[in-house]
């Protein structure tokens, strides 16, 4: 599975960390920590978003029956079994030639340089149209970042407001690893 078809399909960073596990009160004001299902890594997000899956995590849409209006996975990809399927690396908003029907296209791409505790993350931010998901010009973001030699980190998510992706950039700083 190629890196742009994986992101179609799910469409979401990590600092390594030693010392005691982080806990709610190291997360910013209303938001609360929450682990993997394997408990591998932790982050915070704001209180309004619960646990989808073993590595996701989503906002409820406001009323019942509606679609959710944001995701966010942090994913562990172990080096170099999980990895392999992640070319190039780190990930980006890019269209990949040669695709078939889950092609997707991606437009207003800005690339950042995050710094993080203990690591260097790509993350991409953008405009996505098509995929398995049917997106039309959805907010997303990937990131990507080496936590360990053999371990990556791969970060999706998206939103149906642009604006969001500030406060998921804001999550991917409070991720943490554990050794």
């Amino acid at each position: 599975m190629t890196t742009m078809r994986l992101m179609s399909g799910l469409l979401a960073l990590a600092a390594c960390s030693s010392g005691p596990p982080p806990t709610t009160a190291d997360c910013p004001a209303g938001w609360s920590r929450h682990s993997t299902g394997d408990a591998a890594l932790s982050l915070c997000l704001p209180g309004d978003f619960v646990q989808a899956g073993d590595d996701a995590w989503v906002r409820p849409a406001p009323a019942q029956q509606l679609p959710t209006t944001d995701f966010f996975s942090v994913k562990l990809l172990r080096m170099p079994d999980d990895s392999a399927a992640m070319q190039p690396w780190p990930p980006r908003l890019v269209a990949e030639s040669g695709c078939t029907a889950d092609c997707f296209s991606a437009d207003s791409v800005v690339v950042h340089q995050d710094t993080l505790p203990g690591a260097e993350a790509t993350t991409s931010i953008g405009l996505i149209s098509g995929g398995i998901a049917g997106f039309n010009r959805r907010a997303t973001l990937v990131s990507g970042w080496i936590a360990s030699d053999r371990m990556r980190v791969l970060a999706q998510g998206w939103s149906h407001s642009a604006a969001t992706l500030d406060t998921l950039r804001q999550a991917l700083r409070t991720v943490t690893v554990r050794p």
